[in-house]
Formats: C-alpha cells, sequence, structure tokens
C-alpha cells in the first residue's frame, strides 16, 4: 500500500443549533470516511450560535478524533459537504491523514510581534522553527494556513511581515467574521479557545497544496500608469486627474457595464510589472472607498505608488461564476483531490450569486465529490502572484492531494 492510499480528508456539517447534536453529527460523518483512529488536522468552523460553546467543540474533537493539529473559527456563515448555511446555526469541520506529512502549528503567543515584524529570520523561526528556508525541496514548506480575528490582528502590517518572512509560501485562510465587536470571535488552537489574535499550520513533506484565489471581476477600460499617488490616494492616471479616468471609463462603457458600474467599480493594480500584457488574474483588486471631486483624487483600500499600473473592474454574478469556474478548471490537470478548504466573502454566498449552495455546488461540479469544509469570512487570505494579500469579496480555496510521485510507506 502506498502513503497516497492512506492520503484522505473527509467532511462533516450540522445546521443542528444545540451543539452537543451538531458534535456528534458532524464526527459521525467525519468517521463514516476516516474510520477509527487519529487523524492529522482538523479545520473547525462555526456560526455565532454556537460561540458560547466552542470550549466543548474543541474538547469533543480532542477526545472523538485525537488531531495532532485543531483549528477553527466563528464565522457568520459556514459551508461543507455541498451545503452552505448562512444566517442560522451551523457547525462544519474538515479532517485529514496526511502520511509524512510535517504539520507545525502556531498562534499569536508564539512570538513578540514587536520584536518579529521588522526581522523576516525572527518571524520565520518562530512560525516554522527554521532561520532560513530550507535548500531541500523535500523540506519546503508547502503552504500555510492562517485564521484570524480582525479587531485583534494588524494584517496591513503582518502581511508584508510575513510574506518577507516566508517568500514563495502560499497562505490561505480568512477573517473570523462572527462579530461586530471586539471579544465576540473565538479562534480554536488544538485546545485552547481564543478571543482574540491569529492560529496558524504551515504544512510540509509529501504534500501538494494547490491554492485558488477568485476575485470574481472582470477588467474595463485600459491599464494606467499612476503618474502621482500617496499612501492610498491615487491622484493622477497618465497624468490626469484619476478621477477623470474612472469617468472617462464610464462614458466609454457599453449599457451593460454601464448597470455594472453603478453598483461599483474597482481598482486592479497589476501584480507583475514585467509581463507584456495584462488580463483577469494579473490584478490584486481593491475596492474605491472614496473620491474628491475638487482634487480629483481617488482613495482605495491600499497603499499605491508611482509607476504602478491599474485597471478599473467591475464585477457581476456571472464574472464571479466563470472565474472560479475557470480557476478550477486547472485543476483537472492534476491527480483527482482529497480535500478542499475554502474561505469565501460574507458578502458573497446568496448575497451575489441569489441562490444556495451556489459556490460549493461549483467547486464540487468540478472536482467531484470532494470533502469540502469552509467558511464566510470577513476578508481572505490569499496568494495573487507570489505574495499573499487580505481580499474582499474574493474565494479563496486550498486544495489538498498527495505530492505526485508519492512512494511506498
Amino acid at each position: 500500500m502506498t502513503a497516497a492510499d492512506d492520503f484522505v480528508f473527509a467532511s462533516g456539517i450540522s445546521d443542528d443549533e444545540q451543539t452537543a447534536e451538531a458534535i456528534a453529527e458532524v464526527i459521525e460523518a467525519l468517521r463514516d470516511r476516516l474510520g477509527e483512529g487519529a487523524v492529522d488536522f482538523v479545520a473547525i468552523f462555526a456560526t455565532p450560535h454556537h460561540r458560547g460553546s466552542m470550549d466543548l467543540i474543541a474538547e469533543r474533537v480532542q477526545a472523538e478524533l485525537s488531531p495532532r493539529i485543531a483549528l477553527g473559527a466563528t464565522a457568520g456563515g459556514v459551508l461543507g459537504s455541498g451545503f452552505e448555511l448562512e444566517s442560522r446555526p451551523g457547525l462544519t469541520m474538515l479532517a485529514g491523514r496526511m502520511p509524512g506529512a510535517e504539520l507545525r502549528s502556531f498562534c499569536h503567543h508564539d512570538f513578540d510581534w514587536p520584536t518579529v515584524k521588522d526581522d523576516p529570520a525572527a518571524l520565520r523561526e518562530a512560525l516554522l522553527g527554521i532561520e532560513a528556508p530550507p535548500s531541500d525541496a523535500d523540506e519546503q514548506t508547502r503552504a500555510v494556513l492562517m485564521f484570524a480575528d480582525p479587531f485583534t490582528t494588524p494584517m496591513v502590517k503582518l502581511m508584508p511581515a510575513l510574506n518577507a518572512a516566508l517568500p514563495g509560501i502560499p497562505i490561505i485562510g480568512g477573517m473570523a467574521s462572527a462579530a461586530v465587536e471586539p471579544g465576540d470571535n473565538r479562534l480554536i488552537y488544538n485546545d485552547n479557545v481564543f478571543d482574540q489574535g491569529a492560529v496558524g499550520l504551515a504544512i510540509s513533506g509529501p504534500v501538494q497544496v494547490d491554492c485558488i484565489v477568485s476575485q470574481g471581476c472582470r477588467p474595463i477600460g485600459d491599464p494606467g500608469l499612476i503618474t502621482k499617488a500617496h499612501k492610498n490616494l491615487i491622484q493622477e492616471i497618465g497624468r490626469k486627474p484619476a478621477l477623470a479616468a474612472v469617468e472617462a471609463v464610464a462614458s466609454e462603457a457599453d449599457e451593460s457595464e454601464r448597470e455594472l458600474l453603478q453598483h461599483g467599480v474597482f481598482v486592479g493594480r497589476v501584480i507583475n510589472e514585467y509581463k507584456d500584457h495584462f488580463g483577469r488574474g494579473d490584478f490584486l483588486i481593491r475596492n474605491i472607498i472614496g473620491a474628491d471631486r475638487n482634487s480629483g483624487f481617488i482613495a482605495i483600500s491600499d497603499f499605491v505608488r508611482v509607476g504602478q499600473t491599474v485597471q478599473f473592474h467591475v464585477r457581476d454574478t456571472h464574472t464571479a461564476e466563470e472565474d472560479l469556474r475557470l480557476l478550477l478548471q486547472t485543476q483537472l490537470l492534476h491527480d483527482p483531490a482529497a480535500g478542499v478548504l475554502m474561505c469565501t466573502c460574507n458578502g458573497r454566498g446568496q448575497n451575489m450569486f441569489d441562490k444556495p449552495n451556489a459556490e460549493s455546488t461549483i467547486v464540487r461540479e468540478a472536482l467531484g465529490e470532494v470533502p469540502i469544509a469552509g467558511f464566510f469570512a470577513a476578508g481572505e487570505i490569499g496568494p495573487i502572484g507570489t505574495d499573499n494579500f487580505v481580499h474582499g469579496f474574493t474565494a479563496a480555496l486550498a486544495i489538498f492531494r498527495p505530492a505526485p510521485g508519492d512512494i511506498q510507506s
């Protein structure tokens, strides 16, 4: 028997409002596929209905599944096994066995943020236990999973620090979304439950983790060069006021594009400036959060600098569905997926697709009846190019399978 034969994932979901019953239902679904014995990893996501019982959930997971690592978060909605539970009780889990995998968990208690934020080697050692990236490809980190509380985690500073400490390593995850004020989210870290901070897991060894980030936007108009900027203000594009560039795109748009523009226009910032042509997937999408008609400046939800290429984008249901399907099609070039972790925006779901279970259905239509679990996040973490970012209105997926050519164990 090969290690690949033992590489197996399972998912379960329950809409029972009673936490004890929901736990039992989910764990039974996991055991039906996994059988008895310990598992390597469990991801746990629960709606606010179970917030007061997260200690019980963590305790039962340890007792029933004996995972090497368990991580989790509360969320406004959860998804699993082809179902998406929004605005109602929900508990979902993804569990997996990954023979030979090296797993290293971390939480905010593991490092002193003021000390490591400007020291990539110190941050890398705190997260991975190594000061320098390994030279042996078999030892390299395949991916990092991370879940964080948006009220207490400085993501604007943390993501650049992580990119510097973990160059080229994809980070997939999301921000807990079950709270409207600090202290109301919950994070599970093995048998601990926190109301702040971040938890995560680094995966290395004979595991393939493919990351998909579907931003669900399409470009409109032509790319332009930022010629004047300050922090998150785009002042000029092509030596003309940025707001004038928005108005020019609107004036040249066709009727269907104008209708989409009424629902919002986004700025896409090119990630790789060395490409000759830019298309969907080459841009990091950011919201326009303000504009000043007198100055012609626009403000976006990111920092920009002179010399960057930008293009305006629109988002609609058709584009979001098409984008996710196209990205999933690339997975057909690989061996069948064993499991999927999905973090999608709490502004997507039925709000965007106007039907239940839309994204879970798309994933399963593309990948088959693969175990899937995840949650609706208040910000999704995932890579564009070689760097990782916090996104909005995005679906971020980690797709697990044995490494190609996995040998006999």
